[in-house]
């Protein structure tokens, strides 16, 4: 038997603003809906990023007339049983800054793989609505690579789940493939569909399964992954380009599995 281990990395950044109710509330009706799931530990992380502004001098180089503040991840709680997870508060949930997905969702994959072990059964759940902005260490290629890495050589499942058609086409972009493109209006039906297909993956580690490979996690569970509002216009504000030129070349030992 094997504990299940999600990991949840859910979008701060100013373009949920207007959801900022529905996705507390949606965030606690899935956790209240895995209380009965066996070994199973759950961390919640935000992301958002800021850009701070430095005077250009002619003593400064050009690049740096924009600084990402690298303090992207903040933890709301990590590493903790299901019966002891507290409900997640609105004042707990304040959108802001713009959206370093890139740079947060690999910081957040290093995090825990240092924490677990190599045979742990890791769930890794990506919640935005945004695209990529301002990402300083980790470009498309980099992180899908990285991505890749975690799932061939230790086991681990990725989920996105993204609104809109261009928020959605991210997840594939840097390789994950259980997708769930949904609209604001059906972020609860969207959240659920998740509920029950963590339910079936921590039923089969429990037992010992294979828990099914990282692109099944949805069929496993006899579900199709989209809830769309075909009458509703996807709310992206995030349009800012990143900063590719900032980008820092890939470190083999810092990726390295």
């Amino acid at each position: 038997m094997q504990k299940t281990h999600v990991v949840m990395l859910l979008d701060e950044s100013s373009s949920m603003t207007l959801y900022r109710e529905a996705v507390v509330d949606t965030f606690n009706q899935y956790t209240k809906e895995l209380k009965g799931t066996k070994r199973c530990w759950l961390s919640l992380f935000k992301f958002s990023g800021r850009l701070l502004h430095r005077p250009l001098t002619l003593h400064r180089d050009p690049s740096q007339v924009f600084h990402q503040n690298r303090e992207n991840l903040r933890k709301v709680f990590e590493n903790r049983r299901l019966k002891d997870c507290y409900p997640l508060t609105t004042p707990q949930y304040h959108p802001n800054g713009w959206t370093p997905l890139f740079d947060s969702i690999g910081e957040l994959i290093q995090r825990t793989k240092k924490r677990l072990p190599k045979d742990a059964k890791v769930l890794f759940v990506v919640h935005t609505d945004g695209q990529e902005n301002t990402s300083t260490r980790y470009n498309q290629e980099r992180l899908k690579n990285l991505i890749h890495r975690m799932e061939n050589k230790r086991g681990w499942t990725f989920v996105y789940l993204g609104e809109g058609a261009e928020a959605w086409n991210a997840g594939y972009d840097f390789g994950i493939d259980n997708v769930a493109n949904f609209s604001s209006s059906l972020r609860g039906a969207s959240m659920g569909k998740l509920a029950t297909a963590t339910n079936v993956y921590a039923a089969s580690c429990d037992v010992g399964g294979a828990a099914g490979t990282t692109k099944t996690f949805y069929q496993n569970a006899s579900l199709t992954p989209d809830d769309i509002n075909p009458t509703e216009d996807p709310h992206i504000t995030s349009t800012a380009k990143p900063h590719a030129d900032m980008v820092k070349p890939m470190s083999t030992s810092d990726d390295a599995t």
